[in-house]
């Protein structure tokens, strides 16, 4: 056995904001002492249906990595969720959860050439790499992302100061 000596101040917990406590020895689960906040959630009924048409379409496959990890990969919708009638495979792209994050806080979205356009103050990030990129699509048009629903996302994103 050897000791450590260190002049952190991380090192005593016996003197943690002034109080003195006793250092368990063990780990115990102990209470929940959380504080919890409710949220409204909306059900997004048709969601399996969808995101199993989006997958099918989009042949298992990110939108704009390409990347096929299952357990990544989130149906987005173009327009927002707005009953079952939203549904449509048109109105959705399949993405990497990370770029549909980005997406749905505008901070990406897609050209009328179907290509990526990041926000100004990403492209220095690694999902600047994407900007520019193509589209992967459907390989059946009538699976292709609906223009209008593409240009009102595109028009939602306030960094857009120019036809893209």
């Amino acid at each position: 056995m050897f000791s450590v000596q260190s002049d952190s101040a991380f090192d005593d917990l016996s003197n943690f904001e002034g109080r003195k406590h006793d250092a368990p020895t063990n780990y115990e689960k102990g209470e929940d002492l959380r504080t919890g906040a409710r949220r409204e959630i909306t059900v997004h009924r048709g969601q399996k249906k969808f995101r199993k048409a989006l997958f099918a379409a989009y042949r298992n496959r990110c939108a704009v990595t390409g990347s096929s990890v299952y357990s990544v990969l989130e149906a987005a919708h173009i327009d927002r969720y707005f009953g079952d009638h939203s549904n449509h495979v048109t109105n959705g792209l399949l993405l990497r959860a990370d770029l549909h994050t980005l997406f749905d806080l505008q901070l990406w979205t897609v050209s009328d050439e179907l290509t990526v356009k990041v926000a100004p103050w990403l492209k220095d990030s690694e999902y600047g790499e994407y900007d520019g990129a193509s589209l992967e699509l459907p390989k059946n048009p009538m699976h292709h992302p609906d223009p209008d629903a593409l240009a009102r996302h595109r028009k939602s994103c306030s960094w857009i100061t120019q036809p893209v």
